[in-house]
């Protein structure tokens, strides 16, 4: 057994901390934990090997320390790597609580109960009804996304690299496939004029960052060593202001800060590359259906045989034809 000391003026805000006077509670749990919330008044320890308790706050005297007393234990044949709170609208309209249980196995699991008239010992873990996550390995659920004034987005990585994007209502938005194999990604909660412009962040075990919000809007950049693990928190500074940051720990044990970012990311995930201006003028006429494009990469491959290389995609996107046309050799 161990005895864990619950910060209670800041835990439930985990984005978010600053330099606050706080009080101490004392809780004694199993050893084995690997994560904590607090939520609804209620501490939910979850282990290793698959158990989650649920332990309230006893009413204490003024100036004596309050004591948690378990008021509920449930047990999932799996091991669990994570707990995750999300929004009411992510969830079964009948669960009372917000939280998901992330297993290393893949599997997402959802904690519901107590209702408002039952008994708080009544609980019960079932199938998250989300987003399909993967079977194959560890799927890390990144809830509460907001974007383009889009509110309650869930976006789904898998450990093979591809990144999911659900609407609040279930509906895929887009698919992206990594290049290399991710050890954990994260929301990084970012403010632009117009609202909230969140980024989806994913590492990978090279070190390798993502900064992503659509398939086609992604910042890439490098932690210096092999990295173990990655979050993201939006740290206050003493005049309020969160500054989005990210948090890298090595294999090696260094852990890399990276504050100020927030505007960069958006500069580079606002920039327009040559596709979009393409898109934007004119030209784009001759290429916005797959026939069209097709017909053009035709004609590019019969009078340029040696050069266009790009012409065995059947599908065609805009990217191949610039690909292709830059091939071309420039006539003296």
């Amino acid at each position: 057994m161990v005895q864990v000391t619950l910060l209670s003026a800041i835990v439930g805000v985990p984005r978010c901390v600053s330099a606050v006077k706080i009080d101490t509670n004392e809780v004694t749990v199993a050893l084995n934990i690997c994560d904590i919330v607090h939520l609804n008044d209620e501490l939910i320890v979850s282990t290793r090997d698959g158990r989650v308790l649920v332990y309230k706050r006893n009413d204490a005297e003024v100036g004596k320390v309050a004591e948690y007393a378990q008021v509920a234990q449930m047990e999932i044949d799996d091991e669990i790597e994570k707990l995750i709170v999300v929004q009411p609208e992510l969830l079964d309209s009948d669960a009372s609580t917000h939280l998901l249980i992330r297993c290393f196995s893949g599997r997402v699991f959802c904690l519901n109960g107590p209702s408002t008239s039952g008994a708080a010992h009544k609980r019960k873990i079932v199938p998250w009804n989300g987003p399909p996550t993967s079977d194959n390995g560890m799927t890390f659920v990144i809830a509460d996304i907001e974007l383009n004034r889009a509110r309650g987005m869930v976006a789904l990585v898998s450990m093979s690299g591809l990144v999911s994007l659900f609407s609040s209502s279930g509906e895929k938005q887009w698919d992206y496939q990594l290049p290399e194999a991710v050890v954990n990604a994260d929301k990084l909660e970012m403010t632009a004029p117009g609202g909230r412009q969140d980024a989806i962040v994913v590492c990978t075990w090279t070190g390798q960052l993502y900064a992503i919000q659509s398939e086609r809007k992604l910042v890439r950049f490098r932690m210096p060593l092999p990295v173990c693990c990655m979050f993201c928190v939006g740290i206050c500074d003493l005049t309020a202001q969160v500054d989005p940051t990210i948090v890298g720990i090595s294999t090696s044990g260094t852990v890399f800060v990276y504050r100020d970012v927030q505007d960069t990311l958006i500069r580079g995930l606002q920039d327009i590359t040559l596709a979009d201006k393409i898109k934007q003028s004119s030209v784009f006429a001759q290429l916005d259906s797959l026939e069209k494009r097709k017909d053009m990469m035709m004609k590019l491959c019969a009078t340029f045989p040696q050069a266009v290389v790009s012409a065995e995609t059947t599908m065609p996107s805009v990217e191949d034809l610039i690909k292709a046309m830059l091939t071309v050799p420039v006539q003296p």
